[in-house]
C-alpha cells in the first residue's frame, strides 16, 4: 500500500498539483462541468486505463499533461492560497466501467469512471488496488464529484 504522506517528499507530486490546479481554476465553468475540464490540447494519447500500456508511457502522459499546463498558462494573477478543492485518487483497476459514475455526476466523470483529463496531476503504483491516478478536484465540483463517489460500489474514487 503507498503511504500517501511520502508524496509530501515528491516534488513531481507537487508541481504537477500546483499547475494542475492553476490550470483547472482559471477554466472553470460551473455551467459546464462535463466540457471545462477536457479541453482538446490536453487529451491524452495514451488511455490510462489500459492495462496494456505500461506503468512509464502512463507516467509519461501525465509529465506531458503537465507540461502542456505549463507551457500554455497564462492566468498569472492567480495565486494557490486563492485556490480551493480537493485531491481525488482515481484506480483505474477497481473499474467497472458500467456508466453509473457518469449519470450520478452528469458526465464530470466519463463512462469509463474516469475523472477529466485536465485534472489528472500524478501517476504511482504501489498499493493492493493497483495503480493509482491522482487528480486535483475544484471546489466547485466537489459535490458532482461525490454523486459519484456514492454510486461507486468498489471505491475506484476516493479523496484522499
Amino acid at each position: 500500500m503507498i503511504n500517501h504522506q511520502e508524496l509530501s517528499l515528491d516534488e513531481t507530486f507537487h508541481s504537477g498539483l500546483s499547475i494542475t490546479k492553476l490550470w483547472c481554476e482559471a477554466r472553470i465553468d460551473k455551467d459546464a462541468p462535463t466540457k471545462t475540464l477536457r479541453p482538446p490540447e490536453l487529451s491524452p494519447h495514451n488511455d490510462i486505463r489500459d492495462y496494456n500500456v505500461g506503468i512509464f508511457r502512463k507516467k509519461e502522459e501525465i509529465k506531458r499533461l503537465n507540461l502542456i499546463r505549463t507551457t500554455l498558462f497564462e492566468n498569472q494573477e492567480l495565486t494557490l492560497s486563492d485556490i480551493h478543492g480537493k485531491i481525488l485518487v482515481f484506480y483505474p483497476e477497481l473499474s467497472l466501467n458500467d456508466g453509473l459514475m457518469c449519470i450520478a455526476s452528469g458526465g464530470f466523470i466519463d463512462e469509463n469512471d474516469c475523472p477529466p483529463w485536465a485534472t489528472w496531476f500524478y501517476y504511482s503504483l504501489g498499493t493492493d488496488d493497483g495503480s493509482i491516478l491522482y487528480c486535483w478536484i475544484p471546489e466547485a465540483f466537489i459535490g458532482i464529484v461525490n454523486n459519484a463517489i456514492d454510486v461507486d460500489p468498489y471505491s475506484c474514487l476516493r479523496w484522499l
